[in-house]
C-alpha cells in the first residue's frame, strides 16, 4: 500500500520529473506524452507505510503553516496600509 500524498510529492521531485522527462515522447515542451507502460518501468523508492504516513502528516502540517502565514501577511499588510493612511492624513 502507498500513501497518496507521498506518491504525489514523489512525482513532484526533481529527480522523478527528470526521469519522466527522459521517458516522455513528443516534441512539445509542455505537452509531451508518456505511456503507462513506461511509467511502470520507473524504479520508485517505497518506504514502509508508517514512514509514508508520517511524511504525509508533516507535509499537511507544513501546508497548514504556510496557509496561516499567508493569512497573517494579508492582515499585516492591511494594518500597515491603515497605519500609513492614518499617518499621512494626520490622524496619528
Amino acid at each position: 500500500a502507498v500513501e497518496p500524498l507521498f506518491v504525489w510529492w514523489l512525482f513532484r521531485s526533481a529527480r522523478m520529473r527528470r526521469e519522466l522527462g527522459r521517458l516522455a515522447t513528443g516534441t512539445g515542451g509542455s505537452m509531451k506524452n508518456i505511456s503507462k507502460s513506461k511509467v511502470m518501468t520507473l524504479e520508485v523508492p517505497v518506504p514502509p507505510l508508517s514512514l509514508q504516513e508520517e511524511f504525509a502528516q508533516r507535509v499537511t502540517e507544513i501546508r497548514n503553516l504556510e496557509e496561516q502565514q499567508a493569512a497573517s501577511r494579508v492582515r499585516l499588510d492591511a494594518v500597515f496600509r491603515s497605519t500609513l493612511h492614518q499617518a499621512f492624513s494626520g490622524k496619528l
